[in-house]
């Protein structure tokens, strides 16, 4: 039985041939072999790839249905490969993956179902490939960004344990309904998009519905969407479900316009939208403390209209007094009286100091903000001076 090795040593027997060669593809090898009258599949096995250095594309899949190869793969030596973009390696028997020399992989990079048990990743591949599943996440509502907090999810996949590859309890992180992730590649991390979308979902959910409303579907649509994170790529599950809501309240077409609108009044520091998104575990940092903020300063005000209503109802009372108590203690009453007045002006004024410190915090957290989206923009790899 002739094996995939084999095949390709024949094919390319000098040095100089598997330089020149750009693509190694099983679906091609297998035509190829078709037009020679060759039907039989080639052996897997192990397989080395090293001197192959030039290779941009890389497809050695293991169809399940319509097997491409005889027997799986069961080792694959890569090497340094700079011009590598796309690799494959789908529902083989690999255990150990080093792709720490593959410099110019993009997300097009998929070895699920393989029994990994040690991997090496590309420098940077994670972080990239993360920001690019992130940030590519519908809805795509300009601004939303800065209300949810992602840095959880940030975090477990920029600071991925290499060593963790094989332990199932670490990789739960990904999806607890998901199956089985044992390790790190574009699937697992299109998965983790899972809770992107939901974050932003729930955002956008209690934004356009009122808090009467949310009384009654807040809990269960906000449990459905966390639930469903938990899962196996249901992303097209949760915006179908969303999109079903919509249709009934708002109509499909308002939608988005409905949902960029709600998202700038947010971020302008509407306060009656700000109120919607109390309690939010997702929200960033910044706006967990711009609504503490606005919810303590509207308390103050509170405070502070009761406070100038005791002030109208004493005055009242001190001059019904006055003209009650005519010719018993009249200074008394009168001293008492301003005494009471003096400490409400007190306490007023105390209020507006607290109201004004307040203001004060808001408007500072939302100069920060535009600061440090000023100090992204001027780093930007992307800015042309």
């Amino acid at each position: 039985m002739t094996t995939l090795q084999e095949w390709l040593n024949k094919k390319y027997p000098t040095l100089k041939a598997k330089k020149r060669v750009e693509s190694i593809n099983i679906g091609e090898v297998n035509r190829e072999r078709e037009k020679q009258g060759v039907t039989e599949l080639l052996e897997g096995g192990e397989l080395d790839l090293s001197k192959y250095i030039k290779v941009e594309y890389i497809y050695l899949d293991m169809d399940m249905n319509e097997p491409s190869l005889k027997t799986p793969l069961t080792k694959l030596i890569l090497g340094e490969k700079k011009n590598l973009e796309s690799f494959y390696c789908r529902n083989n028997q690999i255990s150990s993956l080093d792709l720490s020399g593959s410099l110019a992989l993009t997300e097009s990079v998929d070895f699920s179902g393989n029994p990994i048990t040690s991997l090496k990743l590309p420098p940077g591949w994670k972080e990239m490939v993360w920001e690019e599943i992130r940030d590519s996440i519908e809805p795509q509502i300009l601004g939303l960004e800065r209300l949810i907090d992602t840095s959880d999810l940030d975090d477990w996949a920029e600071n991925y344990d290499e060593s963790k590859v094989g332990d199932v309890e670490h990789h739960k992180f990904l999806g607890k309904k998901a199956g089985t992730f044992t390790y790190l590649d574009c699937t697992a991390l299109n998965n983790l998009g899972n809770k992107v979308i939901a974050r932003k979902l729930i955002i956008l959910w209690r934004l356009l519905t009122d808090e009467n409303d949310q009384l009654y579907g807040k809990e269960i649509y906000e449990k459905e969407m966390n639930e469903l994170a938990e899962g196996f790529q249901m992303r097209d599950k949760m915006n179908e479900l969303d999109k079903d809501f919509y249709e009934m309240s708002l109509g499909r077409r308002e939608v988005r316009e409905q949902q960029q609108e709600a998202v700038n009044k947010v971020l302008s520091g509407d306060a009656e939208l700000l109120s919607r998104l109390q309690g939010l575990s997702c929200l960033t940092p910044e706006y967990k403390l711009i609504i503490s903020l606005q919810s303590q300063n509207k308390i103050l005000e509170a405070e502070k209209a009761s406070a100038y209503n005791d002030f109208s109802t004493e005055y009242a009372k001190s001059i019904e007094d006055f003209y009650r108590n005519q010719g018993t203690n009249i200074v008394g009453n009168y001293q008492e009286h301003i005494g009471y007045f003096r400490k409400l002006k007190e306490q007023i004024k105390a209020k507006d100091q607290q109201i004004q410190e307040l203001e004060r915090k808001v408007s500072q957290l939302e100069i920060n903000q535009l600061q440090t989206e000023a100090k992204i923009v001027e780093n930007s790899p992307l800015r042309k001076d």
